[in-house]
């Protein structure tokens, strides 16, 4: 029995075979390849598709596909496929997709830390009136005033006021904070 041209044993002139030989694979995404063949042949500019194969080593490739026309001599001889594997590609678009979402949320973050910083620098202003008030109104009451008590639990919350400030406003400045040793007993004493 003669061979023909284009059999399985022997590929058509002008087309490799694949360094991995293919063993099967999924329905192309769009239309079949078979379908984009007449097109290619009229001259029409044809779109790529992509196939999911199946290596003999096991593992998936995503082959993009391109075809146009074979033209010899000003005359169409048939259609020319190549086909590329896109999987690293498709990989580095995954990648820069998550490093876009984190610039992103990093951004959010900028934009939390810049308000943060901004309300509390309105707020250390309202604070330091307050606290210089409160100094201000214990050197006018004289010794064992009723008041002198509350004027100092006004000064003491407004100092823990500007302590939780100071902490936003280096949130707000991405620095690190002063690290001190604390005294427990006068901070739980206060709660």
């Amino acid at each position: 029995m003669p061979r023909r041209k284009n059999s399985p044993d022997r590929p058509a002139r002008g087309i490799a075979a694949p360094a991995v030989p293919v063993v099967g694979g999924n329905r192309p995404t769009g239309p079949r390849p078979a379908r984009r063949w007449p097109a290619a042949i009229a001259g029409l500019k044809v779109s790529p598709i992509e196939l999911r194969l199946l290596r003999t080593v096991g593992e998936a490739a995503v082959l993009e596909f391109t075809f146009t026309a074979d033209l010899r001599a000003s005359r169409i001889c048939g259609v020319v496929a190549i086909g590329r594997d896109v999987a690293a590609r498709r990989q580095a678009a995954h990648a820069n997709a998550a490093l876009e979402l984190q610039l992103r949320r990093a951004q959010k973050m900028e934009a939390l830390g810049r308000l943060a910083g901004s309300i509390a620098h309105d707020f250390n202003n309202f604070l330091t009136v307050i606290l210089t008030n409160c100094q201000l109104a214990r050197m006018d009451l004289v010794h064992g005033h009723p008041a002198i008590q509350s004027v100092d639990q006004i000064h003491e919350a407004s100092q823990r006021a500007a302590r939780m400030v100071k902490q936003i406003l280096a949130f707000s400045r991405q620095q690190d904070e002063e690290r001190t040793a604390l005294k427990l007993q006068p901070v739980v004493g206060d709660a």
